[in-house]
């Protein structure tokens, strides 16, 4: 399983710059939404994986994962108490920047190559 969760993320980082821009949504747009939709299916791959194998998984909290867990938890307290809770969320055009994404980056914190 960690091969094909590999090959997405190595794919997503060779695929990314390839991309044009295109009629509809802009150049950035169009990056951004392959970007989500490649770590989405990494994410959904990994949990499929971890809950398919909790013995294998265990999770071993280093300084980097204590502070990224800090700053999603920062993120979450401030998403929900801003002034724009769903932009928070998802965060706006052209970037989507929002907890989502960072909870994501915050999940392959914690897989090891």
């Amino acid at each position: 399983m960690k091969k094909q969760l590999r090959f997405i993320l190595l794919l997503t980082i060779f695929l990314l710059p390839l991309l044009s821009a295109t009629p509809g949504p802009g150049y950035e747009e169009i990056k951004v939404l392959f970007f989500i939709i490649f770590i989405f299916l990494a994410a959904l791959l990994w949990l499929f994986d971890y809950f398919r194998n909790p013995q294998q998984n265990n999770f071993k909290f280093s300084k980097i994962g204590i502070t990224s867990a800090l700053f999603v938890a920062s993120l979450t307290i401030t998403s929900l108490f801003g002034i724009d809770p769903l932009g928070s969320l998802i965060g706006t055009e052209p970037y989507f920047q929002g907890l989502v994404l960072y909870g994501f980056l915050f999940l392959f914190s914690f897989f090891r190559f």
